[in-house]
């Protein structure tokens, strides 16, 4: 609904004391042109309308809300799209379209809440927020309110490393790519893409040439007689669990068809009506992988899609399974496989969710004809199975009599079997279109420990892997494919992307006896490559670290400059033991960190770090203070300094044809794709785009799709698509907009165009062209649109039909109070009343009766004795206030108090003793008013007539 004022909804948003009103007149100096997308700590997802110099302004939150049987304020499809979003952000990911997605959606500014507490509010962290707004790129500072607002730091004590940078209390973004006028679009609807999935696919979409000027339908929503284009198959809406009362982090892991929900509740997803089939996940011929439990259940209290079953057969080291957190019983993992498999001598790895410094715990092996248990300690080394286990269709692996610190979780990181392949892929429907694209998504949860800033400061227990970490599978069933291949491609930290940037010509080479964490912008070259944002920072478990540092030539050396960036992240070396040539010098650093020696030829330099000033960091994740590791920012090389080559982030890194990441299909050499990106996105973790060298063809029939990570990036997104012409974004003209009527001139055309609003589809919305109604769509999966003829133009009035019988029914309900009012100031003209006692009153054994038939029609079993008691008692005794009154106490504090269920499912013995006392204190309130008496009263007494005469 609409709101006079200056957006007075939005208070409840940005109300941070002493700058609420210069944000408010921002926003008003806008004029309405366009939504705001409002993040982090959006706690409430519906349309908030505000009016702006009687313009309408939208604020909507990244995930809107839902009640717990998922009855949403918004439709499904804006939330999946908007959720979308909201992980990109929890994950600090970035993706290049990101800026077009949210344009498209009518976006035209990001408002950073930074003011926050994260944890409390359970929103995203102001600097993984940032980090995505920089990897993606398009989004640009348009203002700032507010003072700066960082966290609690000193020189010897950081919280969190210091990840978290200095920013203003609230930050306003422009989308880049938005449109002049954001409200509404005309798109070419001669052939739209009809996409074979739900609203969050449109993101891989855009990679598509034109996109953003053609109509994307969803398969659901095409009109029976519309023409279509190419349909696009997509690897979105798979069978999976959402715990609605989560604002991020919230999905579970991927499910099997044959695997049951965990949380009863009679919806498990946004669904979106009406509901087409999603990709479905198939394992590995004749394997099942179960378990006990799982922190991939949308039931645990720590939900990580990443810890399922199926991770502890993936052959990736940082994912595991994980039971669920306060499960009663020993946990177990179970494979099972319909042909035998011989486990003697697998290895098993086990995992803890946080380093242990000790524990223990006992590994019990189930084959179908013997059970062992092994002791394991902690931290674990492999597990090798016993050689005489001989083979086995099933073997479960139990954890019992587990010791470790509270809080710590243990699981199995990796099952090795020889012989057989627990890779499950994602297939998706078949092809229901004539020509197909695909547009294919990793999903999403992957966290870097690094966050981008200035300086990258890193903290391992910030990273994790996502539930695919292991790459893109999919097997597909098409018409064929035939077009380029674009493959969105994220740096993958490692000694190959090391060896990437490493500089070129004469130049000296850094390497280190530790790195903290794999990122390129920690590793060992970041100490001496002259960017004051990047530095080397050694392990924690590192006794001595020591930074070497290869000259290409000989050098007479007599010093060496530590230089330390005030925000990063790590303790600050003190004394040193530097060796050149054959020589080793113990240096203190003075208080600009010099570290001096003799004179020495030599063509290497060693700096091995003896004391350091330590630096604390406050861990929130896991609740504990540690010490930083050694860390170096830059370090200056006395008089070979200048052979130091400083690195330059505008420099091309390219990777020629067949050297980029490719798509392999059914097990044949990928198809060659070539890679180009910069030295300064490869250290902030910008994605980078790979395309096919030439046109690629994909076969008729099912295919099996891998994109497996490559040592130097790993594919997050894979579109394939021919050429389907590039359709340009047309501008309507706005000549009046209201929140329930607008008026739009739309330019002549030979085309057919879709005329889309960047709003949610509502039935009520009629949109007439000449008197002409236009043929309602939903486009994008969420949005309103009509399609308008080719050759029509002119002005096009668009009416919230609802609402004029809805203002009618309000104005005549208040004439009909006025009227109520009137008549009760008229005095009364009555003269005679008949006495109560003489009128008829229904007799009690058709009242119990009556009684008997609405109570147990609406009140059940103990509710019509309750009711029949009170009715008794009443009748006998009187008081029926007094019974009313005790009935209505009953019922409100039993529905005040009790545990209410999340749905139509009982399984609470509480939830289900609460029900029956609820209705046990409504079976008293209406027995005692039936008891009363229904008296039917018709005034028998006319002017002049005694009622004794009568």
């Amino acid at each position: 609904p609409a709101v006079r004022g200056d957006l007075t909804v939005g208070r409840a948003f940005l109300s941070v004391p002493g700058y609420w009103l210069d944000t408010t007149a921002w926003l008003a100096s806008t004029r309405g042109r366009g939504r705001a997308l409002l993040v982090p700590g959006a706690s409430f997802g519906t349309y908030l309308w505000g009016q702006s110099h009687d313009e309408p302004l939208q604020v909507f939150a990244t995930t809107p809300w839902a009640v717990r049987d998922a009855v949403p304020l918004s439709s499904a499809g804006n939330i999946r799209a908007l959720d979308l979003v909201e992980a990109m952000f929890t994950d600090g990911r970035g993706d290049p379209h990101l800026a077009d997605y949210l344009a498209r959606m009518g976006v035209a500014y990001v408002v950073v809440r930074n003011d926050l507490n994260y944890t409390a509010a359970s929103s995203p962290r102001p600097s993984l927020l940032h980090q995505t707004l920089i990897r993606s790129g398009g989004f640009d500072l348009e203002q700032t309110f507010g003072p700066l607002l960082a966290g609690f730091e000193t020189d010897s004590l950081k919280v969190d490393a210091g990840i978290d940078g200095a920013y203003h209390a609230v930050e306003i973004y422009r989308v880049a790519t938005i449109a002049t006028e954001p409200r509404v679009q005309l798109r070419d609807a001669s052939r739209p893409d009809v996409v074979d999935g739900e609203s969050e696919s449109l993101l891989a979409l855009l990679a598509m040439p034109g996109e953003s000027g053609r109509a994307v339908v969803r398969i659901g929503d095409l009109p029976v007689d519309s023409s279509s284009g190419r349909s696009v198959g997509t690897d979105s809406g798979r069978r999976l669990e959402v715990d609605f009362g989560r604002v991020h982090d919230n999905r579970s892991r991927t499910l099997d068809p044959g695997d049951p929900w965990t949380v009863a509740r009679r919806v498990h997803d946004y669904v979106v009506s009406p509901a087409i089939p999603g990709p479905v996940s198939v394992p590995p011929g004749g394997i099942d992988v179960t378990s006990s439990s799982s922190r991939g259940d949308a039931s645990s209290v720590v939900l990580d899609p990443a810890s399922g079953p199926w991770n502890a057969v993936d052959g990736v080291s940082t994912t595991a399974w994980f039971p669920r957190p306060f499960d009663r019983g020993d946990p177990w993992w179970q494979i099972q496989r319909s042909s035998p498999m011989d486990v003697g001598g697998a290895v098993v790895r086990l995992a803890t969710t946080a380093p242990v410094p000790s524990g223990s715990t006992v590994l019990r092996i189930t084959t179908d004809t013997q059970e062992r248990e092994l002791p394991v300690g902690l931290p674990a080394a492999p597990v090798v199975l016993p050689a005489d286990l001989g083979t086995t269709r099933r073997l479960r692996l139990t954890l019992t009599s587990v010791d470790a610190p509270s809080g710590i979780g243990v699981g199995i990181t990796e099952v090795a079997l020889a012989g057989v392949d627990s890779r499950r892929s994602l297939r998706l429907p078949a092809s229901r279109g004539t020509d197909e694209a695909l547009a294919l998504s990793v999903r999403g949860g992957t966290r870097s420990p690094c966050v981008v800033r200035y300086p990258t400061v890193c903290l391992p227990s910030l990273g994790r892997s996502g539930e695919e970490a292991r790459g893109l599978d999919r097997t597909v069933d098409t018409l064929g494919v035939t077009g380029d291949l674009h493959l969105t491609a994220q740096p993958r930290p490692g000694q190959a992307l090391d060896d990437l940037l490493q500089p070129t010509g004469a130049a000296a080479i850094a390497s280190a006896s530790s790195t903290w964490v794999a990122d390129p912008a920690a590793r060992a070259q970041a100490a001496i490559d002259g960017d004051p944002w990047t530095a080397w920072v050694a392990d924690t478990g590192d006794r001595r670290p020591t930074l070497s540092i290869a000259l290409p030539r000989p050098v007479r050396v007599s010093y060496v400059r530590v230089i330390e960036n005030a925000g990063l992240g790590a303790s600050r070396p003190l004394a040193a033991s530097v060796g050149v040539g054959d020589q080793h010098f113990t240096a203190i650093s003075d208080d600009r960190g010099f570290l001096r020696f003799p004179a020495t030829l030599t063509s290497r330099i060693e700096l091995t770090v003896i004391t350091s000033q330590p630096v604390l960091s406050y861990d929130s994740a896991l609740g504990r203070s540690t010490v930083l590791p050694v860390g170096i920012s830059d370090l200056s090389l006395g008089e070979a300094d200048s052979l130091r080559q400083e690195i330059d982030r505008t420099r091309a890194v390219t990777l020629p044809c067949g050297s980029g990441p490719s798509i392999s299909v059914d097990g044949a050499a990928g198809v060659p794709t070539s890679l180009s990106t910069t030295i300064g996105e490869v250290l902030d973790g910008v994605p980078a785009t790979a395309t096919s060298c030439t046109q690629a063809s994909l076969s008729p029939g099912v295919h099996r799709l891998l994109a497996a990570p490559v040592p130097t990036f790993d594919v997050t997104s894979v579109v394939w698509a021919g050429s389907s012409g590039v359709a340009t974004l047309a501008q309507p003209t706005v000549t009046s907009w209201s929140a329930n009527v607008r008026t739009v001139a739309v330019p002549l055309s030979p085309e057919v165009r879709t005329l889309e609003l960047a709003e949610n589809a509502n039935a009520g919305w009629v949109a007439t062209l000449g008197g002409v109604d236009l043929e309602p769509l939903r486009v994008d999966g969420w949005r309103q649109a009509w399609l308008v003829p080719a050759g029509l133009s002119g002005i096009v009035e668009i009416d919230f039909a609802p609402d004029r019988p809805y203002r009618s029914a309000l104005l005549a309900g208040g004439a009909a109070a006025l009227l109520l009012v009137a008549l009760a100031l008229l005095p009364s003209r009555r003269r005679f009343l008949e006495p109560v006692e003489r009128r008829s009153a229904v007799p009690a054994g058709t009242r119990l009766m009556i009684l008997t038939v609405v109570a147990l029609a609406t009140l059940g079993a103990a509710g019509t004795c309750a009711a029949l008691a009170a009715f008794l008692l009443v009748r006998q005794r009187g008081s029926a206030a007094m019974v009313a009154g005790t009935g209505v106490l009953v019922a409100t504090t039993t529905a005040v108090v009790a545990p209410w269920p999340a749905g139509t499912v009982w399984a609470d013995p509480w939830q289900a003793a609460a029900a029956v006392m609820v209705s046990v204190g409504t079976g008293v309130v209406v027995g005692a008013v039936f008891a009363a008496g229904l008296r039917i009263g018709a005034p028998s007494v006319v002017r002049g007539v005694r009622p004794s005469d009568k």
